[in-house]
């Protein structure tokens, strides 16, 4: 094959699914982070991201009532023999402190009776501080309570670093799935701090939010020249500023978004349809979490296209434009994967 076709050829390999563990899921997550505040009508909101083809979802112990919520929609679909397989994620993030085994039963025992299973498909452990290192005892039980049947695949984490992860699995032997991370156009520490380069090594697979950043990656801010605390109305929005303000501001901001608009141009989509086709180009990446605002708002067929309309289209030399803009235009982002929660 010609260097030509090479380039443009489909920088991923067309599928309606990904690998993740003994999973194959929609590779379009339902992040419920927004479930910690107030949400109208969450069954029915669930119900019909289930029937649009969104069967994986992502909650947390701390994420409201949205293990409650997972438990009432499959126990619902359960009802009915035709429903379709979900997969159902949660997060345990404890306080550092004593992990021994009656402990990590205990946290995994609450996420299995709000969540109304026997076991959990994928149970993302988060650590506060690396200096205690009684994250390693805790993910040695939960691989224990994998092999005791409590979890359906071995421990996955949420916003561990590269160094630390290279200890979880080189050093102490510990097989992890998945590391849930920031990935975005705009935060890449995942490819520059060598976190895709580990998981490749070790076959972990990465589990994406922020990708959307918060919603700035959207044609709405093009109107916007100057950025005011007037528009962070949302905690997201107040989040992800400040990564664009690390980034180089919002003038520099608003010349990224100019350039994906003339490429979403160019492939006939949208930029947040490009910013999520970007990251799940990239080598490891099994879903991407976009938040669900439940009974709020919904993006269902945008977000279905994505898949089946726009990732087919996106080549390997479009991915290569856009990451060497990034590289020649914004500022790289400090630290490493999760660094901004110690």
């Amino acid at each position: 094959m010609s260097a030509a076709l090479s380039a443009n050829s489909p920088a991923t390999p067309a599928s309606t699914t990904r690998t993740l563990g003994n999973m194959e899921i929609n590779p379009i997550v339902s992040g419920l982070w927004q479930v910690a505040g107030k949400t109208m009508k969450p069954l029915e909101a669930l119900r019909e991201l289930v029937a649009q083809g969104f069967t994986a979802f992502d909650g947390a112990d701390h994420y409201g009532h949205a293990e409650v919520y997972l438990g009432q929609l499959t126990h619902l679909l359960s009802l009915s023999p035709d429903s379709p397989e979900v997969h159902c994620f949660t997060k345990w993030c404890p306080s550092p402190g004593p992990m021994d085994e009656k402990i990590v039963k205990a946290a995994l025992e609450r996420s299995l009776v709000r969540m109304q299973e026997s076991a959990i498909d994928l149970l993302q452990f988060h650590w506060w501080d690396y200096n205690d290192h009684r994250y390693i005892e805790a993910l040695k039980h939960l691989t224990s309570f994998h092999r005791g049947g409590l979890l359906r695949n071995p421990p996955a984490l949420t916003n561990f670093n590269t160094k630390i992860l290279k200890r979880i699995v080189e050093e102490e032997g510990v097989s992890i799935v998945s590391n849930q991370v920031s990935f975005s156009i705009l935060d890449r520490r995942p490819l520059s701090k060598g976190m895709v380069a580990l998981c490749e090594k070790h076959d972990v697979k990465l589990l994406c939010y922020g990708t959307l950043l918060g919603g700035f990656f959207s044609e709405k801010w093009l109107q916007v020249p100057v950025l005011t605390q007037e528009h962070l109305t949302t905690t997201s929005l107040r989040k992800y500023s400040r990564f664009i303000s690390q980034a180089g501001g919002w003038e520099v901001f608003l010349s990224l978004l100019k350039f994906l608009a003339g490429i979403a141009t160019e492939l006939r989509c949208s930029i947040p349809q490009l910013a999520m086709a970007y990251v799940l180009c990239q080598s490891q990446v099994s879903g991407v979490l976009i938040g669900q605002r439940l009974g709020v708002s919904s993006h269902h067929s945008d977000n279905k296209a994505v898949i089946s309309d726009v990732l087919p289209r996106v080549s390997k030399e479009v991915i290569k434009r856009i990451t060497t803009y990034c590289e020649l235009k914004l500022v790289p982002l400090p630290g490493d994967c999760g660094d901004e929660y110690r």
